[in-house]
């Protein structure tokens, strides 16, 4: 019964244990989650950046071959032949299928720059040239300035990790940019992908982790709170049968807890009871002596008063018969006196 106790105490532990820490393990997945979240982001796209980098060397090395040098005339973009590239989509489509891209050339129009070929299409599936990259875009001002610039930015409504390539004339004056994007929605999957396997991965170590806390903390319970305590409830029960002479084990007197506590508190109890049991079977030793003794005496008084009584009824015999003695003695000297009356 005690044992299977004990071993209720143990699974009310385990439980409540278990309980504790799968709600920490949960905490720290989702805090592991969100982290690894932006972490992932902060990678893929620094991935994407650098591939667009990467990626805007080779798309102006392509639109270099297609076209031999851009120029700006009369507001038109054209070829080293003077053949004017807006509506010409071949190379264009090749550096998108090519480098898994969405490809964009902009020619300078007043302050602003206009799509003429683009690989960037809209819900119809028409490609969304005539089209302006307004100054509200992050790429506006360094593109303008002459400067690359690679980094998030939208497009149509849409979000994109982008690369723009100033394009330069005569002079060194801007005259359209060459662009490069992918849609962030690609990202967006690569990022959820890598997030995935990362959390499939943090959960696997979170379970393989509680369990073995469990099997750690299962066996240190039985070993130091479930063993013990049966081993108490079993000197317990022991003592409650009668015998006096179990001992507590020795290692669990020396323990500085309260399994060592309570230890040593069955240990001086057992001792009590022991001087208590000890001093019982003194007190009934003696008292069966005394028993003993006063049956002796009984008995030694109870003889006294039989022989007195014998001795009482021999003198009484002895009196009758002296009596009778007497009477008889009374009745001869009547006679005798009646003898001698007669006689004178």
């Amino acid at each position: 019964m005690e044992k299977k106790k004990t071993r209720g105490i143990l699974r009310k532990v385990l439980i409540v244990f278990a309980a504790i820490m799968v709600a920490l393990t949960a905490v720290l997945i989702t805090l592991s989650v969100i982290t690894t979240q932006n972490t992932a982001r902060d990678t893929v796209l620094e991935m994407a950046f650098a591939k667009m980098n990467g990626d805007i060397n080779s798309a102006t090395t392509y639109l270099n071959n297609a076209y031999g040098g851009l120029r700006l005339v009369g507001g038109t973009l054209v070829d080293a032949d003077g053949t004017p590239i807006e509506s010409s989509f071949d190379t264009i489509d090749r550096i998108s299928a090519d480098l898994g891209v969405v490809a964009t050339v902009f020619v300078r129009d007043g302050r602003d720059f206009r799509r003429i070929v683009t690989s960037i299409r809209d819900a119809a599936g028409s490609r969304v040239t005539g089209t302006f990259l307004g100054a509200a875009s992050a790429a506006f001002a360094p593109v303008t300035e002459g400067r690359r610039f690679i980094g998030e930015a939208s497009i149509l409504g849409a979000q994109y990790v982008t690369g723009y390539q100033p394009l330069f004339g005569e002079n060194r004056s801007v005259i359209g940019i060459l662009f490069i994007g992918i849609e962030m929605t690609e990202v967006d999957g690569l990022i959820a992908a890598g997030v995935g396997r990362a959390v499939a991965a943090l959960v696997a170590g979170a379970l393989l982790t509680l369990v073995g806390a469990l099997v750690i903390t299962a066996f240190m319970i039985v070993r130091v709170i479930s063993n013990p305590i049966t081993a108490t409830a079993a000197i317990a029960e022991v003592l409650a049968g009668g015998d006096l002479t179990v001992a507590v084990p020795e290692g669990y007197l020396k323990r500085r807890d309260e399994i060592g506590m309570l230890a040593r508190s069955f240990e001086a109890m057992t001792k009590r009871l022991s001087e208590t049991v000890q001093g019982i079977n003194l007190s009934a030793t003696q008292v069966a002596a005394g028993s003993q003794q006063m049956s002796s005496t009984a008995q030694q008084m109870s003889q006294g008063a039989t022989e007195q009584a014998a001795a009482a009824e021999e003198v009484s015999s002895s009196m009758e018969e002296m009596g009778s003695n007497i009477r008889q003695n009374a009745d001869n000297a009547a006679q005798t006196e009646s003898i001698a009356k007669k006689s004178a």
